[in-house]
């Protein structure tokens, strides 16, 4: 196995889970700031090339106990990923690059709610 990057993120806004009903124009808004967030904060951590092959385990600490749907939260990440893609950590998120992907719930931290994306090569 090759080196491991880890980028760490805030909750996604809820408004753009694939369950909001918040209109399409007001998501992709929304959609496009955590994009940005994602590419900025990517682009310092970013390899000379991008990753080809890897294994993604995403965490999540949240802010409380609170029952959430994990499906509808971790779908809320594709910008973020796409922000990663655009920062050229990965060189795509399909499955040929992204082998393994793991979601996981890490704990409650009322302080710093995040998401973390690890990146390991394989």
């Amino acid at each position: 196995m090759g080196g491991t990057i880890k980028i760490t993120l805030p909750i996604p806004d809820s408004r753009i889970a694939p369950n909001s009903r918040k209109h399409y124009m007001a998501q992709n808004k929304i959609r496009g700031k955590h994009r940005e967030l994602a590419r900025a904060t990517a682009s310092a951590l970013a390899p000379k090339k991008p990753l080809e092959n890897v294994m993604l385990v995403r965490t999540f600490y949240l802010k409380n106990k609170r029952r959430r749907d994990g499906d509808n939260l971790a779908s809320a990440c594709k910008a973020y990923l796409d922000g990663i893609v655009d920062a050229k950590v990965i060189k795509d998120d399909s499955f040929s690059v992204i082998g393994i992907l793991v979601t996981q719930f890490g704990g409650v931290d009322k302080a710093n709610p995040r998401v973390e994306f690890e990146f390991t090569e394989i």
